[in-house]
């Protein structure tokens, strides 16, 4: 079989990357694992993660890494210390004494291992939705996807988890890895993405981007769909759509003769769907670049791994009859 031009390769990935999170999550809303995504948000739980994981220590390390600014990190942090998640430290050893470094404190970790066991818990769940093919599938994916990140890994990357419960679990940490190493190289979705953006519609935040792309290629196009999805308060989804509203992103529709009244149908104006074809160019050139970066060995892994992927997802279409 002849190796997949460059084009091909980006295509497939891209593909995936429209197909497999709205199918995971469609499958994982299903089950009840909500008992600790209401204690911490899901960029709290990154912050957690980069401070048990990595080097990252302070505010500036964090922002640079995270694609955030400085100082609504300093706002998230402050709300984590305050919940008694996160402590300041002084290390001894620092020359600089104004220097404030960040670490987990003991409630912090308790959360973060309950976390931790519960992603575990929805990958198993996830993953248990396909047939023994297509598990076979995923694992095959999965392994050559941790390949491609473990070639390429520094010290930033180490094992959050030295043992595994199970053999989903272990699926799940090689997922992982390689989606924390494709975002670290790729910076997709990062702050970085919104700031090469045309002037004219630049005035939005990496949520607000994010929030499109949920709406429109993932039709949850809901107040409730959304918060679900994106496992936010209502009250918080409602306030950002209200504002991409008045910026004339969103529009709001009231289906007539539905069973509930009360439902409103959210849509992209004229306006968001050409963000969102500035977005879908800049993301296209920058897997193109992580590509092109590969050696051949890892883009032979990588293009091995997609095909395993799209052809789990090819049979849930076949058996759901609807697009993912």
């Amino acid at each position: 079989m002849a190796a997949a031009s460059e084009k091909e390769t980006v295509e497939k990935m891209l593909t995936v990357m429209r197909r497999y999170p709205a199918f995971r999550n469609d499958v994982i809303k299903k089950a009840k694992f909500s008992y600790v995504r209401n204690e911490i948000s899901p960029r709290q739980f990154h912050i957690m993660f980069c401070l048990k994981a990595s080097k990252y220590r302070t505010i500036t390390e964090l922002a640079r890494f995270m694609g955030i600014s400085k100082s609504t990190l300093s706002i998230i942090m402050g709300k984590m210390i305050k919940k008694g998640y996160v402590v300041k430290t002084f290390p001894e050893d620092e020359k600089d004494k104004r220097k404030i470094y960040f670490e987990l404190s003991d409630k912090g970790l308790e959360i973060f291992d309950k976390i931790k066991k519960m992603e575990i818990e929805e990958f198993d769940f996830f993953y248990s939705s396909f047939s023994e093919k297509g598990k076979n599938d995923i694992k095959t994916a999965f392994e050559y996807l941790s390949r491609v990140a473990g070639n390429k890994s520094d010290d930033f990357f180490c094992m959050v988890c030295d043992e595994y419960a199970n053999d989903t679990a272990k699926i799940a940490n090689n997922a992982f890895l390689f989606m924390l190493d494709f975002v670290r190289d790729n910076k997709m979705m990062t702050i970085e993405i919104v700031n090469e953006l045309p002037e004219n519609i630049r005035l939005l935040t990496k949520n607000q981007v994010s929030l499109l792309i949920n709406i429109e290629v993932f039709k949850y196009n809901t107040i409730s769909k959304l918060e679900n999805f994106l496992n936010s308060s209502g009250s918080t989804v409602s306030l950002t759509v209200s504002k991409l509203v008045e910026k004339g992103y969103l529009y709001k529709e009231y289906p007539k003769g539905g069973d509930d009244g009360r439902v409103v149908i959210i849509r992209l104006t004229d306006k968001g769907k050409d963000t969102l074809r500035e977005v879908e160019k800049i993301m296209k050139k920058r897997t193109k670049d992580y590509v092109r970066n590969l050696n051949e060995n890892e883009r032979e892994d990588l293009n091995k791994a997609l095909d395993c992927l799209l052809d789990a997802l090819e049979e849930v279409k076949a058996l759901k009859k609807e697009e993912y």
